[in-house]
């Protein structure tokens, strides 16, 4: 089987995500797909939302596809969560699927400051997704794919911004929370 791998930081996840997931399975490129949930993110200095939050708002979002799965790898080792690492992990542990990676334009372009991202190219294939207008530049020989733009970034989410872009029943799950934390009845 061919399993495509969506990694990140999913706080929160958003249309665009499931939009690359979608594009994959509609055009049979991959059987399904994985959303790999990190538990520390290396290129990013910020506080994550607790990870068990984050992985439920990724099972709220893809509930109603059953191609779609929640990973939690990231979540089982200790330290940063790289890419390299879980790649290695997945082929030790399923050595029976073929896996790809999908990443947006966005992080094409920061490829050069992954960990052994050489290593890495060799051992998954990468399919890079437009987010904007930008002009996808990889130093990398990656699957350039297309397929209608979403602007959209988690950041954006988190600042209010955008919130359309937020799959409803995520959206749902992120109220209820919040109104959890603060006591609603």
């Amino acid at each position: 089987m061919k399993i495509a791998i969506i990694g990140g930081s999913f706080d929160p996840i958003h249309n665009g995500h499931l939009a690359m997931a979608r594009h994959v399975l509609r055009h049979h490129l991959a059987d399904q797909v994985w959303f790999m949930v990190s538990a520390q993110t290396p290129l990013k200095a910020r506080r994550l939302t607790p990870f068990e939050i984050r992985v439920e708002m990724v099972k709220q979002a893809i509930a109603y596809d059953r191609k779609m799965k929640v990973c939690t790898l990231e979540a089982e080792r200790e330290g940063l969560s790289y890419s390299v690492d879980s790649v290695r992990e997945c082929q030790r542990r399923w050595p029976m699927h073929t896996f790809v990676w999908l990443i947006g334009n966005d992080q094409a372009m920061q490829l050069s400051a992954w960990k052994e991202i050489d290593a890495l190219s060799e051992m998954i294939e990468f399919y890079v997704f437009p987010r904007n207008e930008e002009v996808i530049r990889c130093a990398y020989a990656h699957q350039k794919m297309r397929m209608e733009l979403l602007d959209i970034s988690s950041s954006e989410i988190r600042h209010g911004q955008k919130l359309w872009q937020l799959p409803k029943a995520t959206a749902c799950y992120i109220g209820a929370t919040l109104c959890s934390f603060s006591k609603c009845s």
